[in-house]
């Protein structure tokens, strides 16, 4: 098994081939967007993806990231709100020595739209910072209503090939 570190490690084939690209543009700065959304089914390569885009966002561009599990986030955003004082930007500020925040998992919010709605403030302070979100969803975007209304939004999707064929195509340089 070969190790996939960079995004350029990535196997290209046609069920992934858009994802790859756009987070290739993102780290060249030539994607327009500073939400990107990156929706498939479990198994795909999501994580594998973010990963890759981690590194190269570090390595490129020496960016501070880390990939953050939306479960904890959530959990935490919960307890937080319930204490006296709580403060959506103060909350967002643990955030804020981050270029990017890479949130994985983020389907885990589909049924909880208090949280969604929580979240949603908490993520425009660090958009309105200056950082950039990549979010990793097994759901499509259209299950987090209060979530994505910025222009700088692109979602792509990787999808899962039919049992049996996965076309892999040799990425050239």
């Amino acid at each position: 098994m070969r190790t996939v570190t960079t995004l350029k490690d990535i196997s290209i084939h046609k069920h992934n081939r858009e994802a790859v690209s756009v987070c290739e543009a993102f780290v060249d700065y030539k994607l327009h967007a500073n939400i990107l959304f990156i929706q498939g089914y479990s198994g795909v390569g999501k994580t594998t993806l973010l990963q890759c885009l981690t590194h190269d966002l570090q390595q490129k561009l020496e960016w501070n990231t880390t990939i953050v599990n939306t479960e904890e986030i959530a959990a935490s955003l919960t307890q937080a709100i319930q204490k006296p004082g709580f403060s959506h930007q103060l909350y967002a500020e643990q955030f804020m020595d981050h270029d990017v925040l890479i949130l994985d998992d983020f389907d885990c919010l589909v049924d909880r739209t208090d949280v969604q709605r929580e979240l949603a403030i908490v993520l425009k302070h660090v958009l309105h910072s200056g950082r950039n979100i990549v979010i990793a969803s097994r759901s499509t975007s259209n299950y987090f209503p209060h979530m994505f209304t910025s222009k700088g939004f692109k979602e792509v999707k990787i999808t899962k090939p039919p049992f049996g064929e996965l076309n892999e195509e040799k990425k050239t340089a």
